[in-house]
């Protein structure tokens, strides 16, 4: 009994990530939005280097978040709120989904940002 409730839960486990990591894959979609709301923001005050690195920037953070995740799922739970046992090492995968989301698109993603700066 034990082994087939284990089973259910990891299937149900298996099936969020699942979820999550489908929509993980719409990062074009936001970017578009986030850097034409970021560079109008700041009304001209960013250098063309600055611009050019936003893509870098969200690969970075992103890949610094799972980083985050990872450790506080390492070091026992002690940072982020889970709500399960493991919930951080989840949410690490999830972001390493979309750092590799992102290098697949890296050309993409830099087209956006061009896009926009001309």
């Amino acid at each position: 009994m034990i082994l087939e409730i284990l089973y259910v839960l990891e299937q149900v486990q298996l099936w969020k990530m699942k979820k999550i990591y489908q929509k993980s894959s719409v990062i074009c979609i936001y970017l578009k939005f986030y850097t034409k709301g970021f560079i109008q923001g700041c009304q001209g005050q960013l250098t063309l280097a600055e611009m050019q690195a936003l893509p870098l920037g969200a690969l970075v953070m992103t890949f610094e978040c799972g980083m985050r995740f990872l450790t506080d799922y390492l070091q026992g739970d002690t940072y982020f709120k889970i709500q399960y046992s493991t919930h951080n090492l989840d949410r690490c995968r999830t972001q390493l989904k979309l750092v590799a989301d992102m290098e697949k698109k890296w050309n993409e993603m830099n087209y956006i940002v061009e896009k926009y700066i001309s």
